[in-house]
């Protein structure tokens, strides 16, 4: 009987350290997965970040690059593209009025919602045939690439033709139903924006047709630029051999996306408590391609699951030249919470030479922050802020609808923040 009872004494002793060790390593397991969501969530977003203003233009309004119609004032034709940027920031933009939770109040948390501008489907321009009419969209259309079938003469165009009709749409579209942005580079270098309204093959080659303006035109006017006539000829035929790049919006943002299959089991937390960071493309008429909101379009990808967190500041010049870099006080920055950064990432229809826009954006700073699914902590961290620096980001997230103050269920928190230098807007002074 002493054995047994030793035994017993022994028994009850391992599975005390059993159930320690288990608990510990699903905590370590939950805390692991919030540390590697955000890790890849910061990778995905700098490739992003990097791609801001990639052959497309920092401020459609100001781009001394394109081409106008005479008296023109804005960069387009098309009212739809009058506030194209390379950056459009909304500084507390994620939680809107249909997805919004006390949760952020509680925390003191107020997330970014960020636009970026530039090629995201692809890494090359596409030479080819201009033609002023036939397009699908009473607009004019470009055929890619030569008559087959020498079109695999052209790399580029034979690498876009690999994946059939479907893969050249989505090039240029990636969504149905919606219009996206193509950048058209004439024989003389100027640049014409478009909205682009179909594109696939036809009879092996691919094409891509243009929206019309409200005046009937081409998707190329003639125009001129520093003495230099841009467009294509009215009176010099129907054919010119031009380029074209396909130029897409993409927003980041955090949100709450309902499904089944994603959200907590019931009766550990509500479903509504779950956000995602989200990426997602905006058309060029600014609507989101949201399976919520068209159920044709596809889900908006899901960078990281139980994101709490996304802020972004700027590093800007101020000069309005090359001869002026270097000069003292020119080069600003501001942390992800300073209010200034929306002053330099706002509306450009509006804007005037010398205003902060964000063609003069040089770099950009992120903090991204994901917590832990399941609370597993009781009390509240408080970090130690960076002397000077005034934002707020967490080391615990309460998990309940109350006080942060009064709040006893805690999720840790995995906060990255980071900085991208944006090197397609380097040389953009105007």
């Amino acid at each position: 009987m002493v054995s047994l009872v030793a035994g017993l004494i022994i028994a009850m002793a391992v599975v005390g350290l059993a159930q320690q060790a288990t608990k510990t390593f699903h905590e370590e397991v939950r805390a692991g997965s919030a540390e590697g969501q955000v890790r890849s969530a910061v990778e995905r977003l700098r490739l992003d970040l990097v791609r801001a203003g990639y052959m497309s233009t920092g401020n459609i309004k100001l781009d001394p690059k394109i081409a106008r119609r005479a008296g023109a004032a804005t960069g387009s034709r098309y009212l739809q593209l009058d506030n194209m940027s390379s950056i459009r920031l909304f500084q507390n933009g994620s939680f809107a009025a249909t997805n919004a939770d006390n949760l952020a109040t509680n925390n003191v948390l107020s997330p970014d919602t960020i636009w970026l501008t530039g090629n995201f489907t692809s890494t090359d321009e596409y030479e080819g045939v201009y033609l002023k009419t036939g397009g699908n969209c009473g607009g004019p259309r470009m055929l890619l690439g030569q008559t087959p079938p020498l079109i695999e003469n052209d790399a580029t165009v034979y690498q876009l033709v690999k994946g059939g009709a479907v893969g050249v749409k989505r090039t240029f579209m990636p969504a149905d139903s919606h219009e996206f942005v193509a950048r058209i580079t004439d024989r003389v270098g100027c640049f014409h924006y478009a909205p682009v309204c179909d594109a696939g093959l036809i009879a092996g080659q691919a094409f891509v047709d243009f929206k019309a303006d409200s005046n009937g035109h081409a998707g190329v006017p003639s125009g001129a630029i520093d003495g230099r006539s841009c467009g294509v000829p009215d009176g010099n035929g129907s054919v010119e051999r031009l380029f074209v790049a396909p130029i897409q919006t993409v927003q980041w943002s955090i949100q709450r996306r309902p499904d089944p299959d994603l959200d907590p089991i019931a009766g550990l937390e509500p479903a509504t408590h779950k956000f995602d960071l989200v990426r997602q493309f905006v058309d060029s008429n600014g609507t989101l391609v949201d399976r919520l909101l068209n159920a044709s379009d596809p889900e908006p990808e899901r960078v990281a699951e139980w994101a709490v967190d996304l802020k972004f500041g700027f590093t800007v010049d101020q000069a309005l030249s090359a001869a002026a870099v270097g000069t003292t006080g020119l080069i600003l920055s501001f942390d992800p919470d300073s209010a200034t950064n929306a002053t330099w990432a706002g509306l450009v229809a509006t804007q005037n030479i010398g205003d902060p826009g964000p063609q003069r954006i040089r770099a950009v700073r992120f903090r991204v922050a994901v917590r832990s699914p399941m609370a597993d902590r009781q009390a509240d961290v408080t970090p130690d802020l960076v002397p000077g620096y005034a934002g707020t980001y967490r080391y615990r997230y309460c998990v309940d609808n109350v006080a942060i103050a009064s709040c006893t269920r805690f999720a840790r928190v995995r906060t990255v923040m980071s900085e991208v230098s944006l090197r397609n807007q380097g040389r953009m002074y105007y």
